[in-house]
């Protein structure tokens, strides 16, 4: 069993991010806005640490923590239905980041 740190670490990123970003744009986006997002980005290096695990880590999700997952989801307020779709998609490109991340550390001279 792998655990599910590192997917949960990235999962909590992209719905932070997300959940930001609804904040931001909630009367219009302004500059300003971007200060709201800081918090959250300088998460970003912890999310992409050790995201090359994440892949294991969901092919071996059991029941329990399939579970742990969705009620760390449930969780949050969302206030917009985009903010869903805006988490699921920084998963994406978490995961992706994690990808190249992974391909460059491989290939280093």
């Amino acid at each position: 069993m792998e655990g599910i740190k590192e997917t949960k670490e990235a999962l909590l990123f992209g719905i932070s991010l997300a959940m930001a970003i609804d904040e931001s744009t909630q009367d219009g986006f302004q500059w300003t806005d971007i200060l709201n997002l800081i918090p959250t980005l300088s998460k970003f290096p912890a999310a992409l640490a050790n995201i090359e695990k994440v892949p294991a880590e969901l092919n071996d999700l059991d029941e329990t923590e399939r579970l742990e997952l969705a009620q760390e989801i449930e969780k949050l307020d969302f206030k917009s239905d985009s903010s869903e779709k805006i988490a699921e998609q920084s998963l994406r490109i978490t995961l992706e980041i994690g990808k190249l991340i992974t391909i460059i550390r491989e290939n280093r001279l």
